[in-house]
C-alpha cells in the first residue's frame, strides 16, 4: 500500500489545493439538483438518478441512498484504480452527499415555472459543478467510477459507458414520471456534458498548428517575437521531390489563430498549414500555484 501512495497520491500541497474546487463543485452541482431537478421531478444521469428516482417514489432521502449505492462500487474501485482518483473522488461523493442533504429544505424556494428553463440552467449548473470536480481529476462517484474501470479493464469507451448508463436510468424514470419529465432529463443531461467539456478543456481553446514553409525563418520568428509563443522547428523531408524541409510546430489561443495564418499566407502563399484542436496540453510547470511543484513524486 505505501508503494502504491508514492506512486499515485501527487506532491500533498496540490492534492489539499485540489480539495476546495472539489467541494465547491460538489455544493454547487447539490445546488442545480435541489433548486431546479426536485421541484420538477428531473432526472441527473448515473447512480444519482436512481437515487432521484427512489427519492421521489419512495421518499429514501437521496443523499443517503447516494452513499449507500457508492458503497460497493468505491470497494471495487480501491481494487482497481489508483489511490489518487479513489480519494478524491471520495471527497467528492461526501460533498456532493452533503450539501444535498443541507439544502434540500430550500428545494423549490427559486421558483422556475418554465420546464425547459430549468432543465437548461440546471444543467448548467450541474455541468459547472462537475466540470470543476473532473478537473482536479476526482468524480462524485457511480457511474463515472464504474466507467473508468470498464475502460480501464474492458477498453470500453467512456462516453459510450456513461450514455448507455444514462439512457438506462432514463428510461426507468419515464416509467414512474410522465414522458416529457425523461425528454426535459435529457436535455439537462446534454447541457451538463457540454459545460464539463466547455470547463475541462478550457473555454478559450487552443490548436496546434505545423506549417511547412520554405521562408520558416520569418514564419518562426514571427510566432515566438510577435504572438509569443514557444515554437519546436523540426526536420522533415518532402515525399515527392525528397527535398529537406523545415516544419514549425506551435501551439496557439484562437484568439491568435486568425493572425498566425493571415501572416502565414501573406510571406508564403504556398505554405503548407495543419491546424488541430488541443483537448489537453501539458508541460512547462512554471506558473501558477499548482505548477509551482512537482505534480507527482519521485522514486
Amino acid at each position: 500500500m505505501k508503494k502504491k501512495l508514492v506512486h499515485d497520491l501527487p506532491d500533498m500541497t496540490v492534492f489539499f489545493l485540489r480539495l476546495f474546487p472539489i467541494c465547491l463543485g460538489g455544493a454547487l452541482s447539490a445546488l442545480a439538483v435541489v433548486l431546479f431537478f426536485i421541484p420538477h421531478n428531473f432526472l441527473s444521469g448515473g447512480v444519482s438518478g436512481i437515487a432521484l428516482i427512489l427519492d421521489y417514489t419512495l421518499k429514501f432521502p437521496v443523499s443517503a441512498t447516494l452513499l449507500l449505492m457508492n458503497i460497493p462500487i468505491f470497494i471495487l474501485a480501491f481494487i482497481e484504480l489508483d489511490l489518487h482518483f479513489v480519494l478524491s473522488s471520495l471527497i467528492g461523493l461526501v460533498a456532493y452527499s452533503f450539501f444535498l442533504h443541507l439544502f434540500r429544505p430550500f428545494a423549490g424556494a427559486l421558483y422556475v415555472p418554465d420546464e425547459i428553463l430549468a432543465a437548461v440552467f440546471g444543467g448548467a449548473l450541474n455541468g459547472l459543478g462537475l466540470g470543476m470536480i473532473f478537473k482536479n481529476r476526482a468524480s462524485i462517484g457511480g457511474t463515472d467510477v464504474i466507467s473508468t474501470i470498464a475502460k480501464r479493464k474492458f477498453s470500453v469507451n467512456m462516453g459510450t459507458s456513461i450514455f448507455i448508463m444514462n439512457v438506462v436510468v432514463v428510461s426507468l424514470g419515464a416509467c414512474f414520471f410522465p414522458v416529457y419529465k425523461a425528454m426535459y432529463s435529457l436535455i439537462s443531461m446534454f447541457v451538463t456534458s457540454y459545460l464539463i467539456d466547455q470547463f475541462i478543456q478550457g473555454f478559450e481553446k487552443r490548436f496546434s498548428v505545423m506549417i511547412i514553409s520554405e521562408k520558416w525563418e520569418p514564419v518562426a520568428r514571427y510566432v515566438t517575437e510577435n504572438l509569443i509563443r514557444g515554437a519546436t522547428i523540426l526536420e522533415g523531408q518532402g515525399a515527392y521531390k525528397r527535398k529537406p524541409v523545415k516544419v514549425i510546430y506551435t501551439v496557439v489561443p484562437s484568439h491568435r489563430l486568425g493572425k498566425l495564418k493571415d501572416f502565414v499566407h501573406h510571406i508564403d502563399p504556398h505554405a503548407f498549414m495543419s491546424v488541430e484542436l488541443s483537448t489537453e496540453i501539458m508541460g512547462n510547470w512554471k506558473k501558477g500555484i499548482i505548477r509551482s511543484r512537482n505534480i507527482y513524486q519521485k522514486d
